[in-house]
């Protein structure tokens, strides 16, 4: 089990995140904030399935409250998600403390990149 609290750094802000709910196979992070451009609420969830396939989640979900574009006056709940998943053989052919491990890292690389990460959520393949 991971220690609670986790920590995340958003826009150069180190966030403290608290365990609010644990189970055998998933603990889930909660945090209400305000931080500058990431004003709202914050969960990070960490879950795994074991079957065929073992598949382990990383989840960071982010909820907020904005002016309804239709009648400003109000107030609409709108989310974001960002995720990975690891997907692999339940009979570990595939080592999962090197390959798997290295593969994580390559990607998470490869977003922090440059403008990787802008690239792709604005639409570029």
């Amino acid at each position: 089990m991971l220690s609670d609290p986790q920590t995340l750094i958003v826009n150069a802000n180190t966030l403290s995140v608290p365990a609010i709910g644990r189970g055998l196979d998933s603990s889930v992070y909660k945090l209400g904030t305000s931080v500058t451009n990431f004003t709202g609420e914050c969960t990070l969830t960490v879950s795994h399935q074991y079957k065929r396939r073992n598949r382990f989640v990383v989840r960071l979900d982010f909820n907020t409250n904005t002016a309804d574009p239709f009648v400003p006056a109000n107030y609409v709940r709108t989310s974001a998600s960002v995720y990975v998943v690891i997907d692999v053989p339940a009979d570990n052919t595939i080592p999962y403390t090197t390959t798997v491990a290295y593969m994580v890292t390559a990607l998470a690389d490869w977003l922090k990149a440059g403008t990787h990460t802008a690239d792709v959520i604005g639409g570029s393949t």
